[in-house]
């Protein structure tokens, strides 16, 4: 973990990969168990009957469709792992280039504030500055990878605003 926060694991796609894979466990699971359940039913193992032989056709259909869109959701979530680890390794990147490069007095010498400027004002005219300044070193980032480890890091160079 970095001196500004967790920046790897809670970036969007890290998210996405997780909810991902948690929804194809749960529909592996739901399907494969349905599935094996309608089976024995329908071969008179289990005592359960849920009627004609097409009743059984529907219901391995539809576990069949789950066990396929687990399968598809499991397989997104390895591709949003990839994405998140290229995320993860840009914020390490941009987290070093900040700490050599980055200083409050710097950001404060580029702002021109007014004098009735609030706290807040200054807040996102500094977070502003500093997210025009990280995307001319670091253009491949985006906004939405960034807002979170922009907050972050202001609290580094801020500590005593909060």
């Amino acid at each position: 973990m970095s001196k500004t926060g967790k920046t790897g694991p809670d970036t969007v796609s890290a998210r996405k990969a997780e909810e991902n894979r948690t929804s194809a466990f749960s529909l592996l699971l739901v399907g494969g168990v349905g599935l094996i359940l309608n089976i024995l039913s329908a071969f008179g193992v289990l005592p359960i009957r849920i009627g004609n032989t097409s009743n059984y056709i529907i219901t391995a259909v539809i576990m069949a469709l789950f066990i396929f869109l687990g399968g598809y959701c499991y397989r997104a979530s390895r591709r949003y792992e990839a994405k998140a680890a290229k995320e993860s390794h840009l914020l390490e990147e941009i987290r070093m280039w900040c700490d050599a490069s980055l200083s409050a007095g710097q950001i404060d010498a580029d702002l021109s504030p007014e004098e009735g400027d609030s706290e807040g004002e200054l807040f996102y005219m500094r977070r502003d500055r500093m997210e025009e300044l990280i995307l001319a070193r670091f253009p491949e980032a985006n906004v939405e990878l960034l807002e979170p480890f922009i907050e972050s890091y202001y609290e580094t160079l801020y500590p005593d605003e909060e």
